[in-house]
């Protein structure tokens, strides 16, 4: 027998609903694993997310996103330091099992390996933030 169980819908799938319908829709199909973003998480509130998470016996896997860490143009601009915090700690209090990071593109920087080790840094930056929050 086939079982849902390890599947995981990434909350984009269904941009057009708030993370309440996402979280409810889901449920009714047996789906109890989603990928949730932060602006709908926004949206719904932290307290009540937690609460619909557990009234559907929901998992969150990912939360989308930290970052961009660096701008990529005029549309984009790069996340504050305390931005990513807060990501990790929503993180955690949702029990995701990961923080998507999106580290962007460094305008002008062309070196792929000096974009490397600048995103590096960063995360280094935020390692202790997220050691303490598990």
């Amino acid at each position: 027998m086939q079982t849902l169980s390890r599947l995981s819908i990434n909350q984009v799938t269904t941009r057009r609903w708030t993370l309440r319908e996402a979280i409810e829709g889901y449920a009714r199909h047996g789906v109890r694993r989603i990928g949730v973003w932060r602006d709908r998480l926004a949206e719904c509130g932290l307290a009540e997310a937690q609460r619909l998470l557990a009234d559907h016996g929901m998992k969150v896997t990912d939360l989308n996103r930290a970052g961009p860490l660096f701008g990529v143009g005029t549309e984009l601009a790069p996340t504050s330091p305390d931005d990513d915090r807060r990501a990790i700690e929503e993180a955690a209090a949702l029990a995701a099992e990961c923080l998507v990071v999106f580290p962007g593109v460094s305008p002008g920087i062309n070196d792929l390996a000096r974009s490397r080790a600048m995103t590096l840094d960063r995360l280094a930056f935020l390692l202790p933030e997220a050691r303490k929050a598990g």
